[in-house]
């Protein structure tokens, strides 16, 4: 049986000092396929281990702090407070943080509408229906629905204002 010439041979060793004896690969200019793979696989743990250790990847507790939800002004504000602090330190990147920073601004939206609700159900406990008789209130979910003239009142259900509200 005749080996390859040793210009044309892996250059891989192993612990030894034995040189791989099969031909190079044609995707990688000094092993054959099997330790291209191999390296592949190890280079790829390697970066997963650095991502994993990395201050980026254990970003929370230092974001949240003490907090367990983020149902309030207050909280979402202290939260983009820490936010600024960590990308002040570079500790999270610009793209992560803009992100976080559009949920956050969904979640300061959708306060208003938690307060009417809270509001409403305080106002009128009376009237606390069970889900079921919710949806029988609300317009039914339609995914090509007709469009409207602008001259008729709207279909979505909506809370009465409470009086402290100046908007």
């Amino acid at each position: 049986m005749s080996h390859p010439a040793p210009e044309n041979r892996c250059e891989h060793t192993d612990v030894a000092g034995r040189r791989c004896r099969m031909i190079r690969s044609a995707t990688h200019p000094n092993l054959c396929h099997w330790h291209a793979v191999s390296e592949e696989r190890k280079l790829l743990e390697a970066r997963e281990r650095a991502a994993r250790t990395s201050p980026e990847y254990n970003v929370i507790p230092q974001l949240l702090g003490p907090l367990s939800d983020l149902r309030s002004g207050a909280s979402i504000n202290f939260l983009l407070g820490r936010l600024v602090t960590l990308l002040a330190s570079n500790s999270i990147s610009t793209s992560r943080a803009t992100v976080i920073v559009r949920a956050c601004n969904l979640l300061l939206q959708s306060l208003k509408e938690l307060r009417y609700e809270h509001w409403y159900a305080k106002t009128y406990p009376g009237e606390n229906l069970s889900a079921a008789e919710l949806l029988k209130h609300l317009p039914p979910l339609n995914p090509n629905p007709a469009p409207t003239p602008l001259n008729t009142p709207s279909q979505h259900f909506s809370y009465p204002k409470p009086s402290w509200d100046k908007t």
